[in-house]
């Protein structure tokens, strides 16, 4: 989605009853992990597109939340957790056209 701010597109990502996967695209890495805390998803991909891992933490957040599964977010499964995945190279990056 293309915005003018960075106000703009957290709000336009995060109005919504779902929060499973997000992904930023940057060249600013300190612009895209600022970015990153803002969106109310579980998994988030820097520069690449989120995708399961089994030792993650999974479960999704607001109406798309289940039990969380994976890793040692079992034994903490009160907390809110996010995983950020960085691509610091953007080869390989999958990109949609």
């Amino acid at each position: 989605m293309k915005f003018r701010e960075e106000g703009e597109v957290i709000a336009r990502a995060t109005n919504n009853e779902y929060g499973l996967a997000a992904g930023v695209f940057a060249r600013d890495i300190n612009r895209a992990l600022r970015v990153s805390g803002e969106f109310e998803a579980e998994m988030l991909g820097i520069n690449y597109i989120s995708r399961l891992f089994l030792n993650a933490p999974f479960a999704g957040y607001k109406e798309s939340e289940l039990a969380r599964e994976c890793g040692l977010v079992r034994l903490t499964s009160w907390m809110e957790t996010k995983t950020v995945m960085i691509n610091m190279t953007l080869e390989g990056a999958y990109v949609f056209s």
